[in-house]
């Protein structure tokens, strides 16, 4: 809607490079995407092997709330790691996150780009 990335743009990008063996570019387009696909894989091998056993691991509600208690945490986490994102867009070393076509986003990159930070 405003053309600024948001905490996790570059995350598909940045995932689609750590799958062709490039940990640089995919660090450097989003580094949450490391833990993201780790813990997507870890995920469906857990579904894979839950299917072929015919039944669960463990029961997973107990597990899912203590998770929940965390989740003001991580949306913390996720604006204070945006800020990074949204500069490195701005200043143009990560300038394939930012659609310029939105007036929002190039306001803030002519007022705040690399001239002015």
């Amino acid at each position: 809607m405003t053309g600024l990335p948001c905490p996790l743009c570059g995350g598909t990008r940045a995932a689609k490079a750590l799958m062709h063996g490039d940990v640089a570019t995919a660090l450097r387009l989003n580094a949450l995407a490391l833990p993201a696909v780790g813990m997507i894989a870890l995920i469906g091998i857990i579904l894979v092997s839950e299917a072929i056993r015919g039944r669960p691991w463990m029961d997973w509600t107990p597990f899912l709330r203590r998770i929940g208690r965390f989740a003001p945490w991580v949306v913390l986490f996720l604006l204070i790691w945006w800020i990074p994102q949204l500069l490195g867009a701005l200043r143009g070393s990560k300038s394939e996150l930012l659609d310029t076509r939105n007036p929002v986003a190039r306001y803030l990159q002519q007022h705040l780009g690399q001239s002015h930070l």
